[in-house]
């Protein structure tokens, strides 16, 4: 029987769908109030940073703003989904729709300006890398794309549509691998560690149920001592606690037994073990 807590080792998704599932809603409840944290900043940094549009981008101010509205509408929806139990699936995209939104918007803020201009959202698409760490413990892979797409269309727009000195986009070249398989890694590590404890904790409460189950009352046939399982069938002594738990039988035959069974070998036996202690107490007496 395959082990349901065996995981593939690239996705670290765990291969039975049930505990997939199981795990997944673990990892939700257990990060809402971080992900309602998160996008509750998010709204508020998002609604204040509107006040600068109209001054850094005056010609493109209504195009930012309807921008701005409809990622604050994604925003709003993301919280929303931390209240609401319909809308909780959601939650198991928030790193990656936490980096898109943020990345791909600071990079349009950012091909708008002159690349010799102070622009405070170039700082916002390394900021959006950090959004890998939204939800720890799941969604590592799609998280994992939405930074590598994001990177890789900033590197495109600055190399190609709105170029920057050749030096400035080597640096950025020589700069994101490195920052994308850190932050890959550190996210395959939180996740990694996070299915492990689950693991460990699953099989700790299913081990104390089994346990539970034993303490309590057990039917035990009168005769020939079977035990009747929770399906309704008998089983061995044996049988039923080999699999109940971690004992090991080894058989022998008690005296009462082997006089009933075997009358003649146990009479044999009886008169050597009278023999010996004779033996043993003439030894004594001499």
């Amino acid at each position: 029987m395959q082990d349901k807590y065996l995981r593939h080792r690239l996705t670290l998704n765990f291969l039975n769908p049930e505990t997939e599932l199981s795990y997944r809603k673990h990892i939700v409840e257990l990060t809402t109030n971080f992900c309602r944290f998160a996008w509750t900043l998010f709204l508020l940094a998002m609604t204040g940073f509107a006040l600068l549009d109209s001054t850094l981008f005056p010609a493109d101010y209504k195009t930012i703003l309807g921008l701005r509205l409809f990622i604050i509408l994604i925003s709003a929806t993301m919280l929303s989904a931390t209240f609401i139990p319909k809308l909780r699936p959601l939650l198991l995209l928030s790193s990656a729709i936490f980096i898109s939104i943020i990345c791909l918007f600071s990079i349009f803020l950012t091909s708008l300006k002159s690349p010799t201009d102070i622009n405070p959202y170039f700082l916002g698409i390394f900021f959006s890398i950090g959004g890998i760490l939204i939800l720890p413990g799941i969604g590592f892979i799609s998280s994992v794309w939405a930074m590598a797409i994001s990177l890789g269309l900033f590197l495109i727009i600055t190399g190609v549509f709105s170029p920057v000195s050749q030096m400035q986009f080597i640096v950025h070249c020589i700069f994101l691998p490195p920052v994308f398989v850190i932050f890959t890694y550190g996210a395959y590590v939180i996740e990694r560690i996070a299915r492990q404890n689950y693991s460990v904790s699953a099989r700790l409460e299913e081990s104390l149920e089994e346990v539970k189950a034993l303490s309590g009352l057990l039917p035990i046939c009168a005769s020939c001592k079977s035990i009747r399982n929770d399906q309704g069938y008998w089983a061995g002594l044996e049988c039923y606690f080999a699999e109940h738990s971690e004992l090991e039988f080894s058989h022998g035959i008690c005296p009462p037994c082997m006089f009933k069974l075997y009358p003649d070998h146990a009479a044999e036996i009886e008169k050597e073990d009278q023999e010996m202690h004779r033996q043993r107490a003439a030894g004594s007496g001499g």
